[in-house]
């Protein structure tokens, strides 16, 4: 029983071989038209094909560019600048040293010493404020004022208590 091939679409059948130039010439050139599958790992759908990894490269230096503008590009200090909390407590403890003989309490045996604490105090706290990368340097001033102010009366309050003491 012989089969009798049905011609395809371009009215030839699949078992004769094409014809056209090519074919007559040389029938080894029809077959090498035929699809060839590739070398190498083929890509199932939805994978990637494997690559070799690639070497690491050597670290190459970014060239020095400018500072963004409002940045001077300059180095920063050592520390970062600190609030103005020295600065307001010399203030107020110098504040409290130049009036606190002033209250009216009954602190006779100790009123005279009293500006002298609170004067050493502001003042320290005042220079340490002045010094170094601090914020507030003015208020810092002021507090150092007023502690010094603290300290002489308290120098002179506790002198004339020594003079009348005596006398």
């Amino acid at each position: 029983m012989t089969q009798e091939s049905q011609p395809d679409s371009t009215g030839q059948s699949p078992s004769t071989p094409p014809t056209g130039d090519l074919a007559q010439q040389d029938p080894g050139a029809a077959a090498s038209q035929a699809q060839v599958p590739p070398q190498g790992p083929v890509a199932q759908p939805g994978q990637f094909p494997q690559q070799a990894p690639m070497p690491p490269q050597p670290y190459v230096q970014q060239p020095w560019s400018a500072p963004a503008p409002g940045f001077s590009g300059a180095p920063r200090p050592a520390g970062p600048a600190t609030g103005p909390g020295l600065a307001v407590v010399s203030l107020l403890l110098g504040l409290v040293g130049s009036v606190v003989w002033l209250l009216p309490i009954n602190l006779d045996p100790g009123r005279h010493y009293l500006p002298i604490p609170f004067g050493v105090g502001g003042l320290v706290l005042g220079i340490v404020g002045l010094v170094g990368n601090r914020k507030g340097k003015p208020t810092a001033a002021v507090g150092v004022i007023l502690s010094v102010i603290a300290l002489i009366l308290g120098i002179l309050m506790t002198g004339l208590e020594v003079m009348h003491s005596a006398g």
